[in-house]
């Protein structure tokens, strides 16, 4: 089975600020990639949360991952989970990358992260048996 991308990958080299961009300056290796390993702080260096500055492509790495459903690392700044979550509110045909599809419209990862915790909590609640009454209350 051959795998294709949706959408190639941009020509970054034509992207202005392409050679600036932040994940050249912290490329991964076999033994770590900072990008899929250490996502928070990754995510964080995209964003310039730590020096002011912003990725020059952050916003192109963002479409990119999101037409082609990127489901692991960083990507244009974001966490898996709030690709996900882009992806289902802002719903497309024919995986061309929407106007809404943008970094500031993600919430933030940590609120995504606890309601994914959340949901994951109930569901094993409901498959241990979670909804049955309390042992003293049948036993009344």
């Amino acid at each position: 089975m051959v795998m294709h991308l949706r959408t190639s990958a941009p020509n970054w080299e034509s992207i202005s600020g392409a050679k600036d961009a932040k994940c050249l300056k912290f490329p991964g290796n076999r033994e770590h990639d900072p990008w899929f390993e250490d996502m928070d702080e990754s995510a964080q260096i995209c964003n310039g949360d730590n020096d002011g500055v912003i990725c020059p492509i952050r916003h192109e790495c963002l479409l990119f991952a999101l037409v082609n459903n990127e489901h692991q690392g960083v990507w244009g700044g974001t966490q898996p989970l709030q690709r996900h979550w882009l992806r289902k509110k802002y719903k497309h045909k024919n995986h061309r990358p929407r106007p809404e599809w943008k970094f500031e419209n993600a919430p933030p990862n940590e609120e995504l992260v606890a309601k994914e915790q959340a949901r994951q909590a109930e569901r094993k609640a409901r498959r241990l048996g979670g909804d049955e009454e309390e042992p003293d209350a049948a036993a009344g």
